[in-house]
């Protein structure tokens, strides 16, 4: 019997398709950082409708390259170029060859979404080609590959080094990002050179880098760039927060009273420290202009009360990007709920979600805690192990459940990564 004709392209399809792909890619991000989903609802919520639309565009073949990656690569809108970097990366050495042209073109406002479809992309093949452009590329181009090659975990090609701007700024910080994620013999000896720098930039990732690699005295260093309010250092709370517990709350506290705008890592720490005390600061700010949406979040992730407000009270049009998923409070009736709860919490006791936390339990509650503080517990699985137990938070759920996988016992008797105690050490007030 002859083989059946195939049926002609719909390309209207392959268009709606690639349309539906962007729209998704957009709320596919936002699922990453949700306050109330966790991996199994990202799935049936954004993930699958999106993969769905990546793979009806890629159906379209060269006519699809051709009418849709190639102009929405080239065009100004982020997330339509994000979708077609990520459909290119997988096509072969000529579609990695249109992303490099694209990541040269790309002002800083594109480039990050450039980097983001590579580095979500399925194809093994991209890597090896861009170190190949690596010495034409320009600096910042540089640190994009490098941070994709460290959101991948994978290690640096040999000879690399005389390949990248080692004096660029943008290469040194994305070079101490790699060093977080990969374990080669180079990385312990750059993030040393790192803590040593006068930039407080370096300073502050190489003390990142050194705290999620548990490197000795990475909290003693952290605690310095605390005490010492060095720019930028507001993102060391949350790590050292797993190990200096309520010793942290007067830093936090003091912060919260002197700046105003990009308070997430403050709340972050509050939600880790996850005490009684935490979360009586939360609740002391809830009625807080700028700060109620993050107070009654940070109150969630230590005591699982939902902070959404009764129907009908809306959110504000003007919060920042990464509030845009957190309800606005209704204080007075959270504050009751806080006060029913909180005789049935041990004073000195760490909860998450409203239950007692264990780390040992890490694994388990990363594979069921809302995707906003999964970030965090990755964070200090990482720490625990000493860099060795890595889940990347922000990538296709199926690439974190394998993640996870890999941490229980392959087989009876074997023991899964050893969960260190925390140092501790208190940073200085």
């Amino acid at each position: 019997m002859p083989p059946r004709p195939r049926p002609p392209l719909q390309w209207d399809l392959v268009a709606e398709s690639f349309s539906e792909a962007v729209f998704l890619w957009a709320r596919w991000q936002d699922a990453m950082d949700s306050p109330r989903h966790d991996l199994r609802d990202v799935v049936h919520w954004v993930e699958g409708r999106l993969r769905g639309g990546i793979d009806g565009t890629r159906l379209g073949g060269q006519r699809a390259v051709d009418e849709l990656l190639l102009p929405a690569l080239a065009g100004r809108r982020a997330r339509p170029a994000a979708v077609a970097a990520h459909l290119l990366a997988s096509m072969g050495r000529t579609g990695i060859e249109h992303v490099v042209a694209a990541m040269l073109a790309a002002g800083p406002e594109r480039l990050p979404a450039l980097r983001r479809g590579l580095e979500a992309s399925a194809g093994a093949q991209w890597p090896s080609v861009l170190v190949e452009f690596l010495p034409q590329l320009p600096a910042a181009v540089q640190a994009a590959v490098l941070d994709a090659l460290a959101f991948r975990r994978w290690p640096l090609p040999p000879g690399i080094d005389a390949m990248v701007d080692r004096a660029a700024p943008a290469v040194q910080l994305a070079s101490l990002r790699l060093a977080t994620t990969v374990r080669d013999k180079w990385t312990k000896p750059y993030i040393e050179w790192g803590l040593r720098r006068s930039d407080p930039q370096l300073r502050v990732e190489a003390t990142r880098a050194a705290l999620l690699r548990a490197l000795e005295g990475a909290v003693a260093k952290a605690g310095d760039l605390i005490r010492d309010n060095v720019p930028g250092s507001d993102v060391l709370l949350p790590l050292v927060a797993a190990s200096a517990g309520e010793r942290l709350l007067p830093v936090i506290q003091s912060r919260l009273r002197e700046r105003h705008g990009a308070a997430r890592p403050l709340f972050d720490a509050l939600a880790t420290i996850g005490t009684v005390a935490a979360a009586e600061l939360a609740v002391s700010l809830l009625d807080h202009r700028e700060h109620a949406r993050l107070a009654a979040d940070a109150l969630r992730a230590i005591t699982g009360l939902d902070p959404s407000p009764p129907p009908g009270v809306a959110s504000p049009a003007d919060c920042p990007r990464d509030e845009l998923l957190l309800p606005t409070p209704a204080p007075e009736l959270l504050r009751e709920r806080w006060l029913e709860l909180r005789g049935t919490l041990e004073p000195k006791r760490r909860y998450l979600q409203g239950e007692p936390f264990d780390p040992e339990q890490l694994p388990q509650w990363l594979a069921r805690a809302p995707m906003r503080r999964r970030h965090g517990l990755a964070d200090e699985l990482a720490m625990r192990t000493g860099g060795a137990a890595q889940i990347v938070t922000s990538t296709w759920t199926r690439v974190q459940w394998a993640q996870l996988d890999a941490l229980r016992p392959a087989a009876p008797g074997e023991r899964p990564p050893r969960l260190s105690a925390m140092p501790a050490h208190a940073p200085a007030h």
